[in-house]
């Protein structure tokens, strides 16, 4: 019977199970031109795995402005350091809150679509991603 709880133990952590991130995104999408100036990205320790789970920084990439391309190109990228650890046991859930602005005259002028959110370790490995969409308000577009 003891081994068997042993071996119940370690088959997540031996089995590949990494500790990871959920995000999710409020509001998504952000509507420029209303009072949307950030959005807020919920980054929950799924109870995957077992272990330290670093997070060194947040990447926010701006996405857009090419539309005769045919595809989206990197408008800016801007990273902010985080360094917190968040330890994760099965079945269990962490979750940390980070702010991202949004700015809408670099959204307006650049034409973006979306941003992207990275979530990245110590050794620059992203641990967990998500997108954020733009709406823009015909009335704040007339500004610009």
């Amino acid at each position: 019977m003891r081994r068997l709880l042993l071996t119940a133990a370690l088959a997540g952590p031996l089995a590949g199970c990494a500790p990871h991130l959920a995000l999710s995104v409020h509001p998504n999408p952000v509507v420029i031109g209303r009072s949307d100036t950030h959005a807020v990205v919920h980054a929950t320790a799924a109870g995957e795995g077992i272990g330290p789970l670093h997070v060194a920084s947040m990447q926010v990439k701006l996405w857009g402005g090419a539309r005769y391309l045919g595809h989206d190109v990197q408008l800016y990228s801007r990273t902010d350091t985080i360094d917190k650890t968040v330890f994760v046991l099965p079945f269990a859930r962490v979750t940390r809150v980070y702010d991202v602005p949004v700015s809408p005259l670099e959204v307006t002028i650049g034409n973006a679509r979306y941003a992207t959110v990275e979530l990245r370790d110590a050794a620059g490995n992203v641990i967990g991603a998500t997108r954020i969409d733009f709406i823009v308000d015909e009335r704040t577009a007339h500004k610009f």
